[in-house]
């Protein structure tokens, strides 16, 4: 990612979040970024503008036991908190307000959970800043209704990105998407809907043909390995039931809401 490619206001929240997390680091606390700026952090050389967007905000994830210790870091630090939002949904979600750059920070504890449930277990560490390339992906694949900046991030990660079994780093891994999907048969329905959303949005994007055939190629790869995947038995139980019965949830979003 080249500097001169985003406002200054994303290049601090960037800068600012990847501070957070080496704060966290000397506290031997493992903290971790997803989202748009987790895509950006995975970046490299000059990004297609038509896959570009700016960031306003920040989402985390940091290991559970270690919650208690990242809202001292926080108020170490003068954040601000949402302390109704905090006292009543803690266990799970922790909402602070950057000053600095008017920036919310949206933290999950241990998990993921938006429209689906997104177990992190051994696997939240395995990156240095952000959650692992299959994991950044998954989040935004478990978006019900995917809005324009997620197709972005998703169509930017495919284009950065080669897509293997069992590969971290600046691979995507196929096997972890797999997996994931193979025990959860709603996240199933939901990732392959929105691979299938993206697919079908690439004509319109502009990309040129080579790039195209390239996502296309990466895109099939994933499908092919979720496909391929034994499925568990609740997975076929789930199944069965089919859509009559609906697979997901749909979270509220939470802004502007900060209690002194």
């Amino acid at each position: 990612m080249a500097d001169d490619q985003l406002s200054e206001l994303s290049l601090r929240i960037i800068s600012r979040t990847r501070n957070l997390i080496e704060e966290a680091r000397s506290r031997n606390i493992v903290l971790r970024v997803l989202g748009g700026i987790a895509v950006l952090m995975h970046s490299h050389g000059r990004i297609d503008p038509r896959l570009l967007r700016e960031v306003r905000d920040a989402d985390l994830v940091v290991e559970k036991p270690k919650a208690a210790q990242l809202a001292k870091m926080f108020h170490e630090l003068e954040y601000d908190e949402n302390r109704r939002f905090n006292l009543l949904n803690g266990r799970e979600r922790l909402i602070y307000f950057d000053p600095e750059n008017k920036t919310q920070l949206d933290v999950f504890v241990g998990e993921f959970s938006m429209c689906h449930r997104l177990p992190l277990g051994l696997r939240l560490p395995l990156d240095t800043h952000t959650l692992p390339l299959a994991e950044v992906l998954l989040t935004k694949l478990q978006i019900v209704q995917l809005n324009e900046k997620d197709l972005k991030d998703v169509l930017l990660v495919f284009h950065q990105h080669e897509v293997r079994p069992d590969a971290d780093g600046e691979l995507v891994n196929s096997s972890a998407i797999a997996s994931a999907c193979a025990v959860d048969w709603g996240l199933y329905k939901t990732v392959t809907d929105n691979l299938g959303h993206v697919r079908e949005s690439l004509p319109g994007v502009g990309l040129g043909a080579a790039d195209t055939a390239m996502i296309e190629k990466r895109l099939r790869s994933i499908v092919e390995a979720i496909e391929q995947r034994p499925k568990s038995a609740a997975w076929r139980l789930r199944a069965l039931v089919g859509t009559r019965v609906r697979w997901y949830e749909l979270p509220e979003e939470v802004t502007g809401a900060i209690e002194m």
